[in-house]
């Protein structure tokens, strides 16, 4: 399932390289800094689903897109922006980060919901080539051989019953059943 699961996000980003891919509205996401720390780390995989910014509260984590990155934030506030529409303000959870920045719901990608700890390096191998190769051509070329493998033998198995005057496996044997006679002494 994580292959596939990783197959489809390669598709749709492929497909749609201005949108964060997902599966099922759910986005998963690379952590890369440690801004959100404690929160979740580098290389965590965090779980994100589509979120409408009506539903958004105060003290949710959000992904959100500035400028060609994503990132996290935490709402500390919200409001209507000038555009008439939902406006948030976000802070980094790091003990460092003390700026707050303006987000408009346009912006917001989704609502953080899961983290998996390390699992974004295993993620980012998975879609690098090298992991490509080893989780998806190279089990199908094993596959490959051994149907191959297989047959050979199979065929080499029938070629030596039929040099040796064996049956076909589809025949039966059938015997002549000679009566036994007692022999008196």
């Amino acid at each position: 399932p994580v292959l596939v699961i990783n197959l489809i996000l390669l598709i749709e980003g492929a497909l749609h390289p201005d949108q964060v891919p997902s599966v099922f509205s759910v986005a998963p996401v690379v952590i890369q800094s440690d801004a959100m720390q404690p929160s979740f780390g580098v290389n965590d995989l965090a779980l994100v689903s589509r979120a409408e910014p009506s539903t958004l509260q105060e003290g949710e984590v959000i992904a959100y897109r500035m400028a060609d990155r994503l990132l996290f934030g935490r709402i500390t506030a919200r409001s209507i922006g000038n555009d008439g529409g939902a406006q948030f303000f976000v802070k980094a959870d790091s003990a460092s980060a003390e700026a707050v920045y303006p987000v408009t719901g346009e912006q917001v990608i989704g609502r953080y919901r899961l983290r998996l700890t390390g699992m974004g390096g295993v993620a980012m191998f998975l879609q690098s080539p090298a992991g490509i190769f080893c989780f998806l051509i190279l089990p199908f070329l094993l596959l490959l051989g051994w149907d191959v493998l297989r047959k050979h033998l199979r065929g080499r198995k029938k070629s030596r019953r039929y040099s040796h005057g064996l049956p076909d496996a589809g025949r039966t044997l059938t015997r002549t059943l000679v009566p036994a006679t007692r022999l008196s002494v």
